[in-house]
């Protein structure tokens, strides 16, 4: 009786096995966003009321970054990304606008590959969008 159990719970794991696909690999990055005060002065940065990630490539996805008129800050922080694509590459883009929805300020990275099992480290600096009227009153 004994063997037939073994037996059993033996076909079971094979069958269970052979049912799994490959477990899923992750590429990672973690992405430092900052605005660049050579370019973004203090009454350009007063009037961000919008800020936003793109990400294009391999996969493309979007989301929202929290950010308040009159208190976004140079430094915008980090975020994480995570990817099951086992190659390629992404291209990650900040956009900043002001309380119209106009773009103000851009950066992105450029193509970053993808690596299953690795973080990668990326940074994307933000510069004003060039034209774009500091001046005018958009409230």
């Amino acid at each position: 009786m004994t063997g037939l159990r073994s037996s059993i719970a033996i076909l079971l794991a094979v069958a269970v096995l052979a049912g799994c696909e490959e477990p899923v690999t992750y590429g990672y990055f973690r992405v430092t966003a900052t605005i660049d005060p050579a370019s973004v002065d203090e009454d350009l940065l007063k009037k961000i009321n919008g800020c936003g990630i793109v990400v294009e490539g391999a996969r493309n996805d979007r989301a929202n970054i929290a950010c308040t008129r009159g208190s976004v800050r140079y430094n915008l922080g980090k975020f994480e990304y995570s990817v099951t694509e086992p190659q390629g590459s992404l291209n990650f883009k900040v956009l900043l606008a002001d309380i119209n929805g106009n773009e103000i300020a851009r950066g992105e990275s450029g193509p970053v590959s993808i690596v299953p099992k690795v973080t990668t480290a990326v940074t994307v600096v933000v510069r004003a969008v060039p034209g774009f009227d500091a001046g005018a009153d958009d409230r």
